[in-house]
């Protein structure tokens, strides 16, 4: 497979469900870039939630979406098509979402 022309960058994003509220991590995520599987060739897009998921009583640490889907657009609740993740470029936001990861994400000494 080749590599993909369209990556996304590392850094903050929010989904396309964010809550537009000052202070919310909720749907925002750390990308950290396009990955691939070993097995099947498939791109995707590594990522951490900077808020607790918990996916079938199970604390979710890192998530993957297949690239195509990363990329694309999605309807939000009023019917409008949106982009299914924004990066995120405000630095007030950027350095309120490190503080969150490192508080979710403490480092391993």
């Amino acid at each position: 497979m080749k590599v993909p022309i369209q990556q996304p960058e590392p850094g903050f994003y929010y989904h396309f469900k964010h809550e537009q509220k000052e202070g919310s991590a909720h749907h925002a995520y750390e990308v950290f870039g396009p990955c691939r599987h070993t097995e099947t060739g498939e791109w995707s897009v590594m990522y951490r939630p900077m808020y607790e998921l918990i996916a079938d009583g199970v604390v979710v640490k890192i998530c993957n979406r297949p690239l195509e889907m990363f990329l694309e657009e999605a309807q939000d609740e009023k019917g409008n098509t949106v982009p299914r993740f924004t990066k995120i470029t405000d630095p007030k936001v950027i350095i309120g979402l490190r503080k969150v990861g490192s508080h979710l994400y403490p480092s391993v000494g």
